[in-house]
């Protein structure tokens, strides 16, 4: 069996295409992680604005006995 001219750009062609729809699977991986990045960075800004502040030292809400 011999394989023609045809039948090897047949298969450069394929194997080019198969290498775009990698490409683009991982342009869409990426995006989607850079996507959850900042939506963890907002969660975390929203907890830290949320957050009470902390009481100033000696003015906690624990009582010393031996005091």
């Amino acid at each position: 069996m011999t394989t023609g001219p045809a039948d090897i750009a047949a298969s450069l062609i394929s194997a080019q295409q198969d290498l775009l729809t990698q490409r683009a699977g991982y342009a869409v991986i990426k995006a989607q992680n850079q996507a959850e990045q900042q939506l963890i960075a907002m969660i975390d800004k929203s907890v830290e604005a949320s957050a009470p502040p902390s009481p100033a030292p000696g003015t906690g809400l624990v009582v010393d006995r031996q005091a």
